[in-house]
């Protein structure tokens, strides 16, 4: 299978080494994702999850080493293209929704595909209404994220990480801020999208009962990954 996601020997350092302030989050990671899996990165707090998943989404560079997505070299993009890759091969969902309070559910969803530079406006439209509705939320459309439950909120957040057909969804504790029954919800959702629209997959997570429904999982510990 042909690998979407690639990390060869990277390392991020954060601090200032001339004054010996020196963190090693991540030491010589090696990573491969294939198009279509969905993998689970669990770790104790501070273990460097987040910051592995900024750098495959090309939100920070690598102190050393190579990260590849879709066989580009990061190193090898200015600005712009690392904000078209973010805009049309990533979609992310973080652990707080982030939406915009004085926007509509649809709204929202809408928002990234402002960036696109020949972007269908009604076709995005109507592929929002449509992941809306199979989200379960096609009579929340017109609802503000202050009416929806937190559940919602969520739901609402990985359709905007989907609206513009990434191949790749970076999701980072999606389920941290819910409650048991709406984090069940949400893993089920994220689970039944992967399987529907063929995407990649790559969720960091505390949620045990998260990690277990993707494909593979792998540990962050003391800057290394492993299987397991």
């Amino acid at each position: 299978m042909t690998a979407l996601v690639e990390l060869r020997g990277v390392s991020q350092r954060f601090g200032d080494a001339g004054a010996g302030r020196v963190t090693q989050v991540l030491s010589d990671v090696d990573l491969s994702v294939a198009e279509g899996e969905s993998v689970a990165v669990v770790g104790p707090s501070g273990s460097g999850k987040s910051t592995l998943l900024h750098l495959i989404g090309a939100l920070a560079p690598p102190t050393s080493g190579s990260v590849r997505i879709a066989g580009t070299d990061l190193a090898e993009i200015d600005g712009d293209g690392l904000a078209d890759l973010r805009n049309e091969i990533v979609g992310f969902v973080f652990q707080d929704h982030h939406l915009l309070p004085q926007c509509s559910a649809l709204e929202n969803v809408l928002v990234p595909t402002l960036a696109r530079r020949r972007a269908d406006r009604a076709g995005a439209r109507e592929r929002a209404r449509g992941l809306l509705e199979e989200v379960g939320l096609a009579d929340r459309c017109d609802h503000r994220p202050g009416e929806l439950s937190g559940g919602e909120r969520q739901r609402v957040a990985v359709v905007r990480a989907l609206i513009n057909e990434p191949r790749l969804l970076l999701a980072d504790e999606p389920t941290g801020s819910l409650d048991s029954v709406a984090a069940a919800g949400l893993a089920e959702l994220l689970v039944g999208l992967h399987a529907e629209h063929g995407l990649t997959l790559l969720v960091v997570t505390h949620a045990e009962a998260l990690a277990v429904r993707m494909q593979r999982r792998l540990c962050l510990g003391a800057g290394r990954l492993v299987e397991g």
